[in-house]
């Protein structure tokens, strides 16, 4: 069949496969946007920002929501010092309640490492552990 015309095509699958880094500031971005209210996605924005080695962007945010933003900045600097102190990357887990099982989600350096599902929270946190476990050896 031809598409000679201007009609939309409705019968087509598109596959989008995101780079490493793509994924990671998308998954940064739906992590602030999950925060309650404008001052915990602020302070979720300079830590993500800092930790993935983003620029400061402090003059983007108002005079008020710039103090939430340098508090997550700071928090992100101490948190990245004593990680190099000891030689350790940044390890991320997700564990949340999805309808009757638990997902968990390991990341390191905010790249994607291991992830799935279990019946309880306690089966999630050990099969996190184990994944990340195995990503070190």
């Amino acid at each position: 069949m031809r598409h000679d015309t201007n009609e939309p095509i409705t019968s087509a699958t598109v596959s989008v496969s995101w780079t490493p880094e793509a994924a990671r500031l998308i998954r940064a971005e739906r992590t602030v946007q999950d925060q309650p209210n404008l001052p915990k996605k602020a302070e979720k924005r300079g830590y993500l920002d800092f930790m993935l080695g983003l620029p400061n962007r402090a003059g983007e945010f108002s005079k008020v929501l710039v103090v939430s933003y340098m508090a997550g900045w700071n928090k992100g600097r101490r948190v990245r010092a004593r990680l190099d102190e000891r030689a350790r990357p940044w390890w991320e887990t997700d564990i949340a309640k999805d309808g009757h099982r638990w997902a968990w989600t390991v990341y390191r350096e905010g790249h994607f490492i291991a992830g799935g599902t279990a019946s309880s929270q306690v089966k999630a946190e050990t099969a996190a552990f184990d994944a990340r476990f195995d990503a070190i050896s």
